[in-house]
């Protein structure tokens, strides 16, 4: 994890708000805190990045500390015990890039919400 992001773990355990721009369609999502133009805000992640969190509908977001089990929506099938990355969309599936989080169950498509835990070592 990045800097800002690793203070923020270490500090703040518990939910946090999101901006509203994010909310509607980013449900069990992952995302980043931007360090751009707008600063601290939640963006989308990268193909293959790594995350920050994971955005809760409404408005409530977990951030992604090593060992934290997280439900996550899928972009596509795989097994328990699954390496997962993310996808711009920030949903999970297996793939190359950063293991960003492990699946704790099977996820049967696109669109499903499985337990995942953040993996140690990012």
């Amino acid at each position: 994890m990045s800097g800002d992001a690793s203070i923020l773990a270490g500090a703040a355990l518990t939910d946090f708000s999101v901006p509203n721009e994010y909310q509607s369609s980013a449900n069990f999502r992952c995302f980043v805190l931007d360090t751009g133009a707008n600063v601290g805000k939640v963006a989308a992640p990268s193909a293959g990045g790594d995350i920050h969190g994971v955005v809760r509908h409404p408005g409530q977001a977990f951030l992604a500390f090593p060992g934290r089990p997280l439900r996550i929506e899928a972009s596509a099938s795989f097994s328990a015990g699954a390496s997962l990355v993310v996808g711009t969309d920030g949903r999970v599936a297996t793939g190359s890039g950063i293991t960003v989080a492990i699946a704790l169950e099977a996820s049967s498509g696109a669109g499903s919400i499985v337990w995942c835990r953040i993996p140690t070592g990012r």
